[in-house]
């Protein structure tokens, strides 16, 4: 097999069904990522007003504990700055169902990247960039880490139906 030569475009994305995740599309990822740790990034079947308007990833695997996980938890927020920008997207679904996350600080940096990169989106309507998270007995440590309650939902339809309320809100005061 012959490598692409620097001229040739190679592809950004490619689009496959997820049937754990009914009705997006994964998008292949383009970033290495730190050992036992994996991301998929998805786009939904925009079927209402706010077209594009989440960004939604997943992470699958184990996050170290404690100080060891300090290096998956900048590509945590790396990843999802990135791909929030991609799908030029307002708001943000991150699913850690499948992520063993028992204990350690490290996720807040998703909060401190999105929130240092695109809270002045939201500013002037007194609102931070919703971050939606999906959580599950596997990555229960986020429920002790994350104080606000209201940012976990059960399912993704749940966590982008909030979206669309924030939205709703985002536009209505624009």
């Amino acid at each position: 097999m012959s490598r692409p030569s620097i001229m040739e475009p190679m592809p950004v994305w490619k689009r496959k069904p997820l049937p754990a995740l009914e009705g997006l599309d994964e998008v292949q990822n383009l970033f290495a990522p730190p050992p036992g740790l994996t991301v998929r990034f998805h786009r939904h079947q925009p079927s209402h007003e706010y077209d594009g308007y989440a960004a939604i990833m997943s992470f699958h695997g184990n996050m170290p504990d404690g100080s060891g996980g300090k290096a998956h938890g900048r590509f945590v927020a790396s990843s999802a700055a990135f791909w929030r920008t991609h799908e030029d997207a307002k708001t943000l679904v991150v699913d850690f169902r499948d992520l063993r996350y028992r204990w350690g600080d490290s996720l807040i940096m998703l909060f401190d990247r999105i929130g240092r990169q695109f809270d002045h989106e939201w500013s002037d309507i007194g609102m931070q960039v919703p971050i939606k998270l999906l959580a599950s007995d596997n990555s229960a440590g986020l429920y002790s880490l994350i104080s606000d309650k209201s940012v976990f939902f059960d399912t993704i339809e749940d966590a982008l139906i909030s979206c669309r309320a924030d939205m709703g809100r985002y536009y209505e005061d624009a």
